[in-house]
């Protein structure tokens, strides 16, 4: 087992000595690839092109972060933040696990590129790991076990970046396509149900899609669970 310290987690969790080298810090860089990926998605951030933004070298910003990779890392945990604090004070495990996605919710619509940053693993960057405590706390009243409270952690969050994926998905396309050409194609003996949603016009509705419906089904199979 290596029970060395990685370097991204020795820059987030502020272990290291903050040696400045040409106006440039952690912080700094960090804080200008999110500006950058907030502007142009995360496929299109590369140390290169974020030492052009900082107007400095490409090795200016290596000394403070080894890899594209290890960047990432930091700008999800700095991106994300604290979890909202009205989390703790909900006045029921279902009422604090809707704050909770909706907080997460808020995060994936601030900074879209998160929903494409690579999951690493055990959650262990500051924020990351408060969060996990956070939805960790809430989970505790139901009397769950520990590996029962982290599926329901990670289902929790799946809905919500899935959620989140659509809407950014979708925005990017616009209005729905029409698919009134589709209608008269299709057997309606074979596809009955296909043939009714689109006479129904549903599938043109251009209501936001929301995380509602599926935490709603979610806290409803804990429930489940807990009286089970």
């Amino acid at each position: 087992m290596n029970d060395e310290t990685p370097s991204w987690a020795a820059a987030a969790w502020g272990q290291r000595s903050g040696q400045r080298t040409e106006g440039l810090s952690t912080e700094r860089i960090v804080a200008a690839a999110i500006e950058l990926a907030d502007r142009e998605g995360l496929a299109g951030l590369s140390i290169r092109k974020l030492g052009q933004h900082l107007g400095a070298g490409t090795m200016a910003a290596y000394r403070h972060v080894q890899s594209r990779e290890d960047l990432v890392i930091l700008m999800v945990d700095v991106a994300l933040g604290p979890p909202p604090a009205d989390i703790r004070r909900a006045a029921s495990w279902q009422e604090g696990l809707e704050r909770w996605a909706s907080g997460m919710s808020l995060r994936y619509g601030t900074h879209p590129w998160l929903i494409d940053a690579a999951i690493t693993g055990f959650p262990a960057t500051p924020n990351k790991a408060l969060w996990l405590e956070y939805v960790l706390q809430v989970l505790a009243a139901t009397g769950l076990d520990t590996q029962r409270m982290l599926d329901a952690a990670l289902l929790v969050d799946g809905h919500a970046r899935n959620t989140a994926y659509l809407v950014r998905e979708l925005g990017r396309s616009g209005a729905a396509p029409s698919t009134a050409w589709l209608v008269p194609l299709l057997d309606p003996e074979q596809f009955p149900q296909l043939s009714r949603v689109l006479v129904s016009g549903e599938l043109e509705d251009e209501t936001e899609q929301t995380i509602d419906f599926g935490l709603a089904r979610i806290i409803a199979g804990l429930e489940a669970l807990v009286d089970g």
